[in-house]
């Protein structure tokens, strides 16, 4: 094997690789580099998840090797020169610049195979990011209860539907759709890291068949086993349409600050309180040993003037999902589910973020 790559392109391809699969393990993860036609193919996998990345190359000579993952990252984020030429022979996969040698071990022979099941529709990087990212901090990151470590990903009349919950919080997003049926319960931690990954693409493919799901665009192939059977979301929308007691429009970004700040005074509860007043909202953490935080935030608000207590990551992460501009907040006395909505048009995406108040104490 001889090739020659554009240093940065490369190098972000093994960064990608090790994103999504760490590989913590103590045995070293490999990550499959094939040279052929003109490009270079990195190419890895850990049982659940497959990643295949492709970045243009001069081939002199086609090949293989497998070397460990994160030195081959490490030693390419380390390059400075603008090219850099791959040998293979024997036991070493050989990176050479201007003024330097690095030898990585061949650990392996051969490696995963990567055949993505069909294509069953298309979303573009954007409105896949802005969906996924918050709709998978509502999935819970218990093992023990596997369909709600998921994101429920089904083509729907409106548009895709992507919907995920802990028990405690449910998130929903519903995003423009070119293609044909699909229901699938995808493990949200690949999927959210995936999003953020094709932010960039025009066009991200989405793949499906009864076990399995991917996505790819350019250069980047992505697939991984789904979760068996959904969890049932039949009251989803009884609970996000419920008639609420008040109803507050605030800049979201205005209130993600506010709550960051009240929750460094929130102590060992990790309570903040919010407060509907007369065109404001006020927001409060306190704890007897960190001490008391109170801000007003500007907001316009309707109906009863409500004060509601939540915990302090729930409130944060459901703010964060909805970067700036107008958020809607609608709130219902006791503790029935408050929800956060942008105003009706305002964005692509239908982002619907629901979470369930604290009782008094």
């Amino acid at each position: 094997m001889e090739l020659t790559a554009i240093t940065a392109p490369l190098a972000d391809a093994a960064a990608l690789l090790v994103r999504l699969m760490p590989g913590r393990g103590p045995a070293p993860a490999g990550v499959l580099v094939r040279a052929r036609d003109d490009e270079v193919e990195l190419v890895c996998g850990d049982g659940e998840l497959a990643v295949r990345v492709q970045v243009p190359a001069i081939v002199r000579e086609t090949g293989e090797a497998v070397v460990p993952r994160r030195a081959l990252a490490a030693t390419l984020a380390g390059l400075t020169c603008a090219e850099v030429r791959m040998t293979g022979a024997g036991s070493r996969l050989t990176l050479r610049t201007p003024s330097a040698r690095y030898a990585l071990p061949v650990i392996a022979d051969g490696g995963p195979a990567i055949a993505p099941p069909p294509i069953v529709g298309r979303v573009t990087g954007r409105d896949l990011r802005a969906a996924t990212g918050p709709v998978s901090s509502a999935a819970t990151r218990d093992h023990a209860l596997p369909i709600f470590t998921g994101v429920r990903m089904r083509a729907a009349a409106e548009g895709l539907s992507l919907i995920a919950t802990d028990r405690y919080r449910m998130a929903t997003a519903i995003l423009s759709w070119s293609g044909g049926s699909l229901d699938a319960l995808v493990p949200a931690s690949w999927l959210a890291e995936s999003a953020k990954l094709a932010a960039g693409a025009a066009e991200v493919n989405v793949h499906a068949d009864d076990h399995r799901f991917g996505l790819s665009w350019p250069g980047v192939t992505i697939v991984g086993g789904v979760l068996g059977h959904a969890f049932p979301d039949g009251q989803a929308a009884r609970l996000l349409d419920a008639e609420p007691d008040a109803e507050a429009v605030v800049d979201a970004t205005d209130l993600l600050g506010a709550v960051e700040r009240a929750s460094l005074f929130a102590g060992a509860t990790a309570r903040v309180t919010v407060q509907f007043g007369d065109g404001v909202l006020v927001i409060r953490g306190s704890d007897e040993s960190a001490g008391e935080a109170e801000e007003v935030v500007k907001a316009t608000v309707d109906g009863a003037l409500l004060t509601q207590a939540y915990q302090t990551r729930y409130l944060h992460d459901a703010v964060r999902g909805f970067a700036a501009g107008p958020l809607v907040i609608r709130v219902q006395s006791g503790v029935r589910p408050t929800v956060l909505m942008r105003p009706a048009g305002a964005d692509s995406v239908r982002l619907r973020y629901l979470i369930v108040p604290l009782r008094d104490r």
